[in-house]
């Protein structure tokens, strides 16, 4: 094997073995909520010092009772870390910046997870020279199994002038993630599309599912409807501030009325509906086609209002 090929792999295990021995890997976590829980959880079990700070301080220090990491009382405990991971719900993140610029030392990377990165990203500029800043977006919820991280997928996003990225890509790569870089602007479209149309689409199905009578529709309902009425139900366990947040962004609301024109054309124009099925059949290939088909299966067969 090459020397240039030996390199790499180096500098991985040296960073793998530094997190083994608990040295120089200090993780600071702001937010006991949901994926703050998740990620406290697992590099706690990958053996990584994990410090968790909420304005909740309950809630941190029963995180930090099951896991194993340490409750920070105050904010500034996480000064001494080498990661800070801002976990809270998006609209917060420019506030907790500001609170972290006096306090966070040069060389510190701070990353957040937010869903949406406008009005985040510029946020960033509080934060004093020397201080490594990043972005990243996990692409799984709180419901992900802790053991099993290359089923996942991570985007990182620079933050303008800073260094950053390049380390946190390499620490999720590092922990098994499957990871992608993005600009952010990319990243927020793409969302707006994925995420902002998600909420749309089931809170549109969630009123009519009012309107007509759940358990009436799914009586008379074939498959298809059911696994249309699973994704609208299930976006009802999401924090109705989140909700609310992302339908009001503005790439999602572009995204949104970017839909309505498309089913209003339809509507006007049927056949519109059957070109569209020929080119998306002819697109996406049988192998897709059969494997979706299973899967909606699947998903219909352990489903229940039992």
């Amino acid at each position: 094997m090459g020397k240039d090929c030996l390199n790499p792999l180096l500098r991985m295990g040296a960073r793998m073995a530094r997190r083994k021995s608990g040295k120089g890997t200090g993780m600071g976590i702001i937010g006991a909520g949901r994926m703050g829980g998740w990620f406290t959880w697992f590099l706690t079990r990958r053996g990584m010092r994990v410090t968790v700070y909420d304005v909740e301080r309950g809630r941190a220090s029963e995180l930090a009772e099951k896991t194993g990491a340490r409750a920070a009382g105050e904010l500034r405990e996480l000064a001494g870390t080498d990661m800070i991971m801002v976990a809270t719900p998006p609209w917060e993140v420019p506030r907790v910046l500001e609170q972290l610029a006096p306090i966070v030392s040069r060389g510190t990377l701070v990353f957040d997870i937010a869903t949406f990165k406008t009005g985040i990203i510029d946020a960033y500029q509080v934060l004093p020279p020397g201080v490594h800043a990043a972005s990243a977006h996990p692409l799984f919820g709180p419901g992900a199994p802790l053991s099993t991280p290359s089923a996942f997928k991570v985007i990182t996003m620079e933050v303008g002038g800073r260094e950053g990225e390049e380390r946190l890509r390499g620490f999720f790569q590092d922990l098994g993630f499957r990871v992608e870089k993005m600009s952010w602007k990319e990243h927020d479209r793409v969302m707006g599309l994925t995420i902002g149309l998600s909420f749309a689409l089931g809170s549109l199905l969630d009123r009519i599912l009012l309107e007509e009578g759940l358990e009436d529709l799914l009586e008379k309902s074939g498959s298809s409807f059911k696994a249309l009425v699973i994704h609208s139900l299930s976006l009802l366990n999401q924090d109705e501030k989140l909700v609310e947040y992302v339908l009001g962004l503005p790439v999602v609301r572009e995204q949104v009325r970017g839909f309505a024109r498309r089913l209003e054309s339809l509507a006007e124009d049927p056949q519109g509906i059957l070109e569209d099925l020929r080119r998306a059949r002819e697109a996406f290939g049988r192998e897709w086609l059969d494997a979706a088909y299973v899967s909606l299966y699947r998903a219909i067969e352990t489903f229940t209002l039992e």
